[in-house]
């Protein structure tokens, strides 16, 4: 389960990095760009920190138990798919 997160986690970062060229390359003003890319920089943080953070709450309900593991990776698989699932067609980048 850690290699299919591990799997997702680079197709996050893949499809991040290409809707940061998409935003890059608009046929709008600089500062239009420039502030949508600040914002889905913000969003990808933002994002990461909340996969983090849900997928540690998640791994804690196993109470310390050997699911722990299982829980983290099955939560972060699941978070990058549905991540991935809004990323892939951002509205006016198509």
């Amino acid at each position: 389960m850690g290699k299919l997160a591990a799997t997702t986690a680079a197709e996050v970062a893949l499809v991040q990095s290409d809707v940061s060229k998409r935003i890059a390359h608009l046929d709008e003003e600089a500062k239009v760009k420039d502030n949508m890319l600040r914002l889905f920089r913000a969003a990808t943080e933002q994002f990461r920190r909340y996969r983090t953070t849900q997928c540690e709450f998640e791994a804690s309900s196993a109470a310390g138990g050997n699911d722990a593991g299982d829980l983290r990776w099955q939560c972060a698989v699941r978070l990058n798919r549905e991540y991935l699932a809004r990323l892939k067609v951002p509205v006016g980048l198509l």
